[in-house]
């Protein structure tokens, strides 16, 4: 197959703008591809410092709250314990010290302090007051142990009411126990599963009282979800503002989410494995140190994003991080289209420039071809006149005679 032959122009085509344009097309590809691989590495380690950032706020609030059950239960290990009128007043000015706890309580064994009778016998006396000098019977179990429990009133803000603990073979009292019981274990304290408590769903941090070596009792405070989702829709509301749309995950150590940012639904309280995030969420939960940059669809939106996780050590919770791709490439598009459109520039000022050269090469070839033919054919007065020079050369010669 013989292709036709191709003119000046089509060869300065062919072997000069053609390649060039081929070029600068692949330099702006290239530099498109860097731009966005870099851009891309920068928001995975935003992202994942960001999560790391938000594990150690949470961890600080749970470890705030941890210690205060601590606190209560070392005073209680020094001198405090079966000093029911004291340990009641110190719960109370716990809890009203800590705006962002719902309840603080203490919780005693059957008759650890041996005043459980006599507690009894005064509540069930006609007018008692319910224990030894003057203790609310709210603070006892049917029996007289020591049980009392001061819990923000959910429905008359600012008031706190007393009753008495219920549940005692949850994780808040006896997972605390059998902690305490296992030397395998060296912390000591405990942070529960979510659950429902009065129509408000709340974590527990308790901590063991100690007396002589044996188990004698928990201390522990409450911590409602609401502040946590708080907590977490405030650090998120930050990232927006600096213009990244980050959601918030948080799940605790047996796989329930504890708070969550996203306007999916109610989460709070329900098994990863339960919602649409069970494959994102669950890869970072069962994960050992929930490291590193995961790419996935969001289960809901479908669209394309980046999951960053971490571990909070209080409580072995993992906080999963989200951000929607776009976000990422949004930042990329007005200097992609200033390289793109100073490369189409350049380009086009290359193309224009060949083209005139082309153009100019192939007048004066036209001319010199005429006179050539017209010398061959014997006119030997052939003469390349202003206009034909002008045409060739873009300027107006004097004539020039040829022979």
């Amino acid at each position: 197959m013989h292709l036709p032959p191709l003119g000046i122009r089509g060869r300065l085509f062919l072997l000069g703008i053609l390649p060039a344009a081929a070029i600068v097309a692949a330099v702006i590809a290239a530099h498109v591809l860097r731009t966005r691989a870099i851009v891309t590495r920068s928001a995975e380690a935003m992202l994942a410092d960001h999560a790391a950032l938000v594990a150690a706020e949470v961890d600080r609030g749970t470890r705030e709250a941890l210690t205060a059950a601590q606190g209560m239960a070392l005073a209680a290990r020094n001198g405090l314990f079966g000093r029911r009128v004291e340990s009641l007043r110190l719960a109370r000015e716990v809890l009203e010290s800590h705006p962002r706890l719902s309840a603080a309580y203490f919780g005693y064994e059957p008759d650890a302090d041996g005043l459980d009778a006599q507690a009894a016998g005064r509540a069930a006396a006609p007018g008692g007051a319910g224990g030894p000098a003057g203790l609310p019977a709210e603070s006892l179990g049917p029996d007289g142990r020591f049980l009392p429990c001061w819990r923000r009133d959910r429905r008359q803000p600012g008031t706190i009411r007393l009753e008495p603990l219920t549940m005692l073979d949850g994780l808040f009292y006896e997972g605390c126990r059998q902690r305490f019981l296992d030397p395998a274990q060296a912390e000591r304290g405990m942070v529960t599963e979510p659950h429902e408590t009065g129509g408000r769903l709340m974590v527990e941090q308790t901590w063991p009282i100690e007396i002589d070596g044996r188990f004698a009792g928990v201390a522990g405070v409450d911590r409602g979800l609401d502040g946590l989702r708080d907590d977490l829709a405030a650090v998120r509301d930050r990232l927006r503002a600096a213009g990244w749309n980050v959601d918030i995950f948080l799940v605790s150590r047996l796989g329930r989410v504890i708070a969550a940012t996203v306007e999916a639904g109610e989460l709070a309280a329900r098994n990863v494995a339960d919602t649409a995030y069970a494959d994102v969420l669950g890869g970072f939960h069962s994960s050992l140190t929930a490291e590193g940059v995961r790419h996935a669809r969001d289960p809901l939106t479908g669209a394309p994003c980046l999951y960053a996780g971490a571990k909070v050590p209080t409580g072995s919770w993992t906080v999963v991080a989200q951000l929607p791709r776009r976000d990422v490439f949004a930042r990329l598009e007005r200097p992609l289209w200033e390289a793109a459109g100073l490369g189409l520039a350049g380009l086009a000022g290359l193309l224009g420039l060949m083209v005139w050269v082309a153009d100019g090469i192939t007048r004066r070839i036209g001319v010199a071809m005429d006179v050539s033919r017209r010398v061959a054919e014997g006119d030997l007065t052939a003469t390349v006149s202003a206009a034909d020079r002008a045409a060739a050369a873009g300027r107006g010669d004097e004539p020039v005679r040829v022979g």
